[in-house]
């Protein structure tokens, strides 16, 4: 039996079309764990009531917003309780496709030395969306800007056989328990944002291997989990950076500061984002301090 942990924030009717896609195209054996990151809404209401009934979906309740970081850790603790070598994390705004679950664990199973691996990413128009990186992120990438100066990336689309890659999405990935947590992958100072910048660096000093599987295809409606661009999302965004850039590359705090303003100059100026008003004293000292709570 597998694991499949889904955040659900807000946005139950997102998570149940995720689920239906799971029930619809899963031939494995598993078992979904939702975890409920402290929803203000009926959330947990709606949620028990569609699968109270169900053996193989769990409900667990955090009672407030953890972040990605700390409620997919629950679930995969959870998962290991259990005794499951392998479980799938994927946001609530994700679709499964014939086979992708299949090919996932497979992938798992039988590549020495695995310890992620990662689909396919369709967008809602199926196009490609290149979600793989063959090196680590830079710092015009932080600025989301990065496909102004193209990076190497993989040709996901020619791609028939699993590869050997820096770092997948994180919105949708398989990983061995015990591998995953032998590298203590996941690092609970990020809330939103960095985790699979954090996992590249993890995975890469350590003996496994991260892989991407083009026979897993999985839709993506990017953001619905989440609630789009805001306020909450770009503080996030950018306290996550900061703690990235400071802890995991070392840099200097000039550096972090100017990648901020600039990160601001570009979402108010030149994307007109007048609606989003960003405390950066708050964000910049937050995104610091996190690194001296370890």
């Amino acid at each position: 039996m597998i694991g499949i942990v889904i955040l659900n924030y807000n946005n139950y009717k997102v998570t149940i079309r995720c689920i239906e896609s799971i029930q619809q195209m899963a031939h494995v054996e598993y078992k979904i764990f939702i975890i409920d990151n402290g929803s203000s809404n009926e959330s947990v209401k709606v949620l028990h009531s569609y699968y109270e009934n169900m053996e193989n979906v769990e409900i667990i309740s955090t009672g407030c917003n953890l972040g990605f970081a700390k409620g997919n850790n629950i679930g995969i603790r959870r998962c290991q309780e259990l005794g499951m070598h392998y479980c799938i994390l994927t946001n609530s705004d994700i679709i499964f496709t014939a086979n992708s679950i299949e090919s996932l664990v497979s992938a798992l199973e039988n590549v020495e030395n695995s310890v992620i691996v990662g689909p396919k990413i369709l967008n809602p128009d199926k196009t490609i969306s290149l979600s793989c990186r063959l090196e680590p992120v830079r710092p015009i990438d932080a600025l989301e800007i990065g496909r102004l100066l193209p990076t190497k990336r993989l040709d996901e689309d020619i791609i028939a056989l699993p590869v050997k890659v820096y770092s997948v999405s994180g919105c949708c990935f398989g990983i061995n328990i015990n591998n995953f947590l032998n590298i203590d992958a996941f690092d609970e100072n990020t809330f939103l944002y960095n985790e699979e910048n954090i996992l590249g660096i993890q995975v890469k000093k350590s003996k496994y291997s991260t892989w991407f599987v083009p026979e897993a295809t999985v839709i993506h409606a990017h953001g619905a989990s989440s609630g789009g661009r805001n306020t909450f999302t770009c503080s996030e965004y950018l306290k996550s950076t900061i703690y990235y850039w400071k802890k995991y590359r070392n840099a200097p705090r000039l550096f972090l500061k100017t990648m901020m303003y600039l990160y601001v100059f570009k979402l108010m100026i030149v994307e007109k984002k007048e609606n989003i008003e960003l405390d950066l004293k708050k964000i910049k000292h937050e995104g610091i301090l996190t690194i001296n709570r370890q």
